[in-house]
């Protein structure tokens, strides 16, 4: 029965559904649907990674027009086993969307994300491209190296030294980095080169899953997408969805 089942329809944003769904490799997802059954089919990825989805994301949706399908990722939120990193690689998180959408027996589905969330949802319609049926992303994160650095190594300790000392403990801790920083954990990973979403994060996903509280404090500059041009016509979920 969802959370929520006690207030009813009285709350439109109230799940229609919500489970443990079994995904293999000892991963269970915590997934929930919202909104109408029969509406436009939509699929939210939250940030991170390691967080989760909370309650208000359910409100991106005009409960009216979608139904929309919001899940916590491999080890993060209300998904089993908390935490958990081993089989758990971009590629996995991929399989689980597909899962997702064929239980609902979704065609195709609209696929809302941001941060980690863009991330994965760019991942997802370069696997499967004719199974979405549009792209909402907001600070939008393509996990280039330059990104990393920026973001972890620069704007995280520039405005957050405390949450900067701790995040690095961390991926000394995950990583077992020698230096104890992201860029040699980039090169443990071999995340070097040209722009490929799907190798990299793939390795370097599993060792910041747990960094939740970390995540949520970078905002970094948006240079190199604007100049390739990814996400130029990338709109704000809220919006979009509400119109």
């Amino acid at each position: 029965m969802p959370p929520d089942a006690g207030m009813g329809r009285a709350d439109p944003f109230a799940p229609l559904t919500s489970e443990l769904l079994p995904v293999g490799d000892g991963h269970d997802i915590h997934v929930e649907s919202v909104g109408r059954e029969g509406g436009i089919p939509a699929v939210y990825l939250h940030g991170g990674p390691g967080s989760g989805c909370q309650p208000d994301h359910r409100r991106l949706f005009d409960s009216e027009r979608f139904h929309a399908v919001l899940f916590d990722q491999r080890g993060a939120g209300r998904s089993r086993p908390k935490g958990q990193r081993e089989h758990n690689t971009l590629p996995h998180l991929i399989a689980d969307m597909e899962k997702i959408r064929e239980k609902f027996s979704f065609e195709r589905w609209m696929v809302v994300g941001g941060s980690w969330g863009a991330t994965l949802a760019l991942a997802y319609a370069q696997a499967h491209p004719d199974r979405v049926s549009g792209l909402v992303l907001r600070a939008t994160f393509l996990g280039t190296r330059a990104e990393l650095d920026a973001a972890f190594l620069q704007t995280l300790p520039r405005f957050y030294p405390e949450l900067s000392e701790d995040f690095i403990k961390l991926v000394r801790g995950g990583a077992r980095a020698a230096a104890g920083s992201l860029v040699a954990a980039h090169s443990r990973f071999q995340c070097r080169g040209a722009f490929s979403v799907r190798p990299c994060l793939a390795r370097h996903r599993a060792d910041i899953v747990g960094a939740r509280p970390f995540a949520h404090a970078a905002r970094s500059r948006r240079a190199e997408i604007n100049r390739r041009g990814a996400t130029r016509h990338a709109l704000h979920g809220s919006a979009l969805l509400r119109q």
